[in-house]
């Protein structure tokens, strides 16, 4: 198995992680061979035309046979029980355990199932998981290499497809417990923060702290203020003004305007 997990024929194999081994349990070997000797045995039976069997001998053998064959799925589900994953340390088995009489699933499902329920396959991330996994202690990392490392670092978190890492970034950019952007001369920019938004898993898109987008979006909002306008603060009164006019009884009033400098001049 480690020899399969190192190599790809004559090639290194790169996505190790996504490498599961069914392997037989050697205590239930006896069992599994016994049960198949029985098998061939009465298969050998009902085809020998030489032999002289009364129809009851023939129906019991027929029944056995059913028996027979029933009993095997049985052996070999206790046989082949250990499953072996890739783990930082090497492989890790688990053991299926003996299995429910009468239950119809098949191996390769109940192989699934055990995984899942062992949290050695996810059918969805937690975006506070991979916030708490990936951005403590880091400010940034790459949504490329999450996914990467996912595929081809033993014991890394394992996912049913590449989907499952988008929907659980794009929900927590939503929800504000990281954002999305991108490297721009080296420096991570902060493109999404509390929306929603497409993943890519490629390029230099890049997973950003909440702390980081909060911080640039606050200093994005101070350059986007408009400067508050200085102006000289006018006053406005209003006066009799006496015109040069042959009648002196005809007041005319004005206003007029003036500013803080207290210059004075007639509002036309």
């Amino acid at each position: 198995m480690k020899n399969i997990l190192k190599t790809k024929g004559q090639t290194p194999r790169v996505n190790i992680n996504t490498l599961f081994f069914l392997y037989p349990l050697e205590s239930e070997r006896s069992g599994f061979i016994n049960t198949m000797k029985r098998k061939i045995a009465y298969e050998s039976i009902e085809k020998d035309k030489n032999l002289n069997l009364s129809d009851e001998q023939k129906k019991e053998v027929k029944k056995e046979l059913k028996k027979t064959e029933n009993n095997l799925k049985e052996s070999i589900r206790r046989f082949y029980r250990m499953v072996a994953v890739p783990d930082k340390d090497g492989l890790k088995s688990n053991d299926l355990g003996i299995p429910t009489y009468g239950e119809e699933k098949g191996l390769s499902q109940e192989v699934y199932e055990k995984l899942r329920s062992d949290g050695e396959i996810l059918e969805k991330i937690a975006p506070l998981v991979l916030r708490e996994k990936y951005l403590t202690g880091r400010e940034y990392v790459s949504t490329e290499q999450l996914y990467h490392s996912s595929l081809k670092t033993p014991g890394e978190t394992r996912t049913i497809n590449r989907a499952i890492w988008e929907q659980g970034i794009a929900e927590g950019v939503s929800k504000g417990l990281f954002g999305l952007g991108d490297l721009e001369s080296n420096k991570p920019i902060c493109r999404y923060f509390k929306e929603k938004v497409s993943i890519a898993l490629s390029g230099n898109e890049i997973v950003i702290s909440e702390a980081l987008c909060n911080d640039q979006r606050k200093k994005e909002e101070k350059i986007s203020m408009p400067p508050r306008l200085k102006y000289r603060r006018r006053h406005m009164i209003s006066i009799n003004i006496k015109p040069e006019r042959k009648s002196k009884n005809l007041l005319l009033r004005r206003e007029v305007r003036f500013n803080s400098d207290l210059k004075c001049r007639r509002a036309k």
